[in-house]
């Protein structure tokens, strides 16, 4: 048999095959129409919806910890939960996942209540409410917030999200911020104001979710979004003036002081630099959570270890020399890591007891 007249034969049994398959389809829809024109007539959902829906995620790093786990917030009625699995979970399984149903040997920290009063403060007349400007790009600013996932996962429980601890924080930081926005200073990060709602908005499969609050509360505290910060300066080993910029931190310190105010929490993690002017970069104190009034007690938080004097909280004093004391850990750090001469760096903010 030649070769056209096989591949015509082939073509031909295709087409028959074709035919038959479509009449065998009429067939059947005229003989089922009655049950498909049912208005009872019910067909098995490939992706069923969890009664507990997950509407965020975050996975903890493993490099940190010896099993990766997903914290997961998910709401069931009216109520929101935050829960963590051992493992990672693919996107497919968390839009299908019900966490009341994990195996207890997966799971690290069961379904438990959350109470939104607890991580985001109520919003107030006095508060600057952040405005977008015309043009403005997301990444010119930053915004800080409270999320449970996050708080949750740095610290691998729940303690900071099940009081009010966090929200008091927040409040003491915008209160700082408002301070600061009337009394601006170009070694201070510049507060943009904050942005309040009476919901919090999730997706579910590309759903959008909204969770109801109780009130109007600030959610997301706004910033000047800027470069990077002194640690990443260093760590990247990028070039600078070490004796001015140290002197831009230490005006940053004098303005607070000047205010009445001590911020408590002075690191590399926490000086911010601009870079839009590669040949003028400017340091700045950025991170206001910890900041105290001068003679008040130190109380809901305070500086980090290795960085901050050893003060006791809820009894000793915020003093000037705890920033001074902070300043001086920064400018030895900075020797070790740079090389910088102590001689090029004397002289520069105030010594401790004077």
């Amino acid at each position: 048999m030649g070769f056209r007249k096989l591949a015509k034969e082939i073509g031909n049994d295709f087409i028959d095959d074709g035919k038959n398959f479509i009449k065998e389809g009429r067939t059947f829809l005229a003989d089922n129409r009655s049950i498909l024109d049912s208005p009872r007539a019910t067909f098995p959902n490939p992706r069923p919806i969890p009664h507990m829906r997950i509407v965020k995620h975050a996975v903890t790093d493993a490099n940190k910890i010896p099993i990766a786990r997903t914290w997961v917030l998910a709401i069931e009625g009216s109520t929101l939960y935050i829960a963590a699995k051992k493992g990672i979970l693919s996107k497919s399984r968390l839009e299908i996942t019900d966490p009341t149903t994990w195996p207890s040997s997966e799971t690290y920290i069961a379904p438990t209540k959350v109470n939104p009063a607890n991580l985001y403060p109520l919003m107030k007349p006095a508060y600057t409410r952040y405005s977008r400007q015309p043009g403005e790009l997301s990444h010119a600013f930053y915004k800080k917030n409270q999320c449970p996932l996050g708080l949750s996962k740095e610290y691998g429980n729940l303690r900071n999200i099940q009081n009010t601890l966090t929200a008091r924080i927040s409040e003491r930081e915008i209160n700082t911020c408002e301070l600061l926005r009337a009394n601006p200073h170009p070694n201070v990060a510049i507060y943009r104001g904050v942005m309040s709602d009476t919901e919090l908005d999730f997706d579910f499969r590309g759903t959008e979710v909204h969770f109801p609050l109780d009130r109007e509360r600030v959610i997301s505290v706004v910033f000047k979004k800027y470069t990077c910060t002194l640690w990443n300066m260093v760590d990247e080993k990028k070039r600078f003036d070490a004796r001015k910029r140290l002197q831009d931190v230490a005006r940053g310190i004098e303005h607070f002081h000047r205010l009445g105010i001590a911020h408590c929490d002075i690191k590399p993690d926490n000086i911010f630099v601009d870079l839009s002017s590669t040949s003028n970069p400017i340091f700045v104190l950025g991170n206001f959570d910890s900041a105290h009034h001068f003679g008040t007690v130190y109380d809901l938080k305070g500086g980090a270890d290795g960085w901050s004097r050893d003060k006791r909280h809820a009894r000793d004093v915020v003093e000037a020399d705890d920033d001074w004391y902070s300043f001086q850990v920064v400018k030895e750090w900075l020797m070790r890591e740079t090389g910088a001469r102590k001689r090029d760096l004397e002289g520069i903010g105030r010594a401790l007891g004077r």
